[in-house]
């Protein structure tokens, strides 16, 4: 399966930094995905913040869209000075 992850950014040469908004991995209800030790190993180089989610339950999803708001705040703040 690690195969299929394929095309990843390079982080620092594609605009992304340690301190973005983390990842948010999606379908975690599913049978055949990855655990997150995984994703963590191969796409997450940096440790930023990370967050599980299940669209059909609910889990995660709030904590996913809060921090990816908060992110943008920042974002948008550092940019205007």
């Amino acid at each position: 399966m690690l195969e299929r992850i394929t095309g990843t950014p390079r982080l620092p040469e594609e605009g992304c930094r340690k301190g973005s908004a983390g990842h948010a991995w999606n379908k975690r209800d599913l049978l055949d995905v990855l655990p997150v030790s995984v994703l963590e190993e191969c796409l997450n180089p940096y440790q930023v913040p990370s967050y599980e989610a299940v669209a059909l339950t609910g889990k995660g999803v709030i904590e996913c869209l809060r921090a990816g708001i908060n992110a943008t705040l920042l974002s948008l703040g550092r940019e205007e000075r």
